[in-house]
């Protein structure tokens, strides 16, 4: 927590508090269930100005169908922002405007789903051999609960690493959806439900 935030909390003073960070990431998935593609990938990233201050960058992606195997990436760009130092504060505070018909994951299991279903989507080819296990299709299954389908996701998870022929499923959840997952930038998805 930081030193604003303790303060506040210390003094029950209910503000919106904008963190600055070198990096981040937050999880929008829309709240049409009708949609081919459900999520959104908000990044966020500090440029230094070296002699003169620094921007911020906002990328929105979402991820690729296949993207993963077929074209080595699993999301694609299609919105920045680039935000000089002294508009970033009210640019978050006011941010929800921009996506009413979506929602900020804040639970810290569904982050982990979410990140599970953008990588599915994503190696949907590659992950044909776990196609057949009950747990693969509990963690995709939203009349679940998320406790169940996080232990799903887990199980599924886990058996890549024991399963010597996943390396690249392994190393790519690794590599593109973990990294999300402990960049998370909870504070703004706070935030963001918190105006929402």
């Amino acid at each position: 927590m930081n030193l604003c935030q303790e303060y506040l909390d210390r003094h029950s003073i209910k503000l919106p508090v904008v963190h600055l960070t070198s990096s981040g990431y937050v999880f929008l998935k829309t709240k049409n269930p009708k949609n081919r593609i459900n999520w959104s990938v908000v990044s966020l990233a500090y440029h230094d100005g070296r002699y003169h201050p620094g921007t911020y960058s906002v990328n929105w992606s979402k991820p690729v169908h296949n993207g993963s195997c077929s074209r080595g990436r699993p999301l694609d760009n299609y919105d920045q922002r680039r935000l000089e130092w002294d508009e970033y504060e009210d640019y978050f505070l006011n941010w929800t405007k921009d996506f009413k018909t979506s929602r900020v994951i804040s639970d810290k299991k569904e982050i982990v789903i979410v990140a599970w279903e953008m990588f599915v989507y994503s190696n949907d080819t590659a992950l044909s051999n776990y196609a057949h296990r009950e747990d693969f299709f509990n963690s995709l299954d939203n009349d679940l609960s998320i406790e169940e389908r996080f232990e799903a996701c887990e199980n599924v998870i886990e058996s890549m690493v024991d399963d010597p022929h996943s390396g690249n499923l392994r190393r790519n959840w690794e590599r593109e959806m973990m990294l999300y997952v402990r960049e998370y930038s909870h504070w703004l998805a706070e935030l963001s439900n918190a105006e929402g």
